[in-house]
């Protein structure tokens, strides 16, 4: 358990330095993307804590209704990560464009805006990598260790 909470906490911290790392809607990005030195050892990270949260979940004795609660809550917690991390999304695009256009005093191009905002990078680091996937993951972890215990 000692092990889960050290990862646990490790594991917000760096999500804590994505976050900063990233650049704000509208700001120049500088020389890089500093937030992808924290995302490649939060892989890690979330790797080993994705197998000892599975083991410590899996070896506990939990009542019937403990267990439904678990995949109630772990379900709605679900739903409510896709919707907001949709709105994040669905959001965010338009509101960089409109300050960038703001900022530049023109208009930019539709490629060079995709180019931008398309995968990992400097603007969207934190989209991908927040508190809300990370707890959206536990959540999946969760249901496999309930799924995995009716098979």
């Amino acid at each position: 358990m000692k092990r889960i909470i050290i990862l646990f906490l490790c594991i917000f911290v760096l999500l804590f330095l994505i976050e900063i790392g990233t650049s704000k809607s509208g700001s120049m990005s500088g020389n890089g993307n500093l937030a992808i030195l924290f995302e490649v050892p939060l892989a890690g990270f979330l790797l080993f804590f994705a197998r000892d949260w599975y083991r410590w979940l899996r070896h506990r004795i939990l009542s019937k209704s403990s267990k439904m609660l678990i995949a109630i809550l772990s379900i709605v917690f679900l739903l409510y990560g896709s919707f907001h991390t949709y709105q994040e999304f669905t959001t965010y695009k338009p509101m960089l464009l409109e300050k960038m256009e703001k900022k530049y005093s023109r208009e930019i191009s539709p490629e060079l805006f995709e180019a931008m905002t398309s995968g990992i990078n400097v603007y969207t680091n934190s989209l991908y990598f927040n508190y809300v996937t990370f707890l959206m993951f536990v959540a999946l972890i969760n249901l496999w260790v309930l799924v995995s215990q009716l098979l």
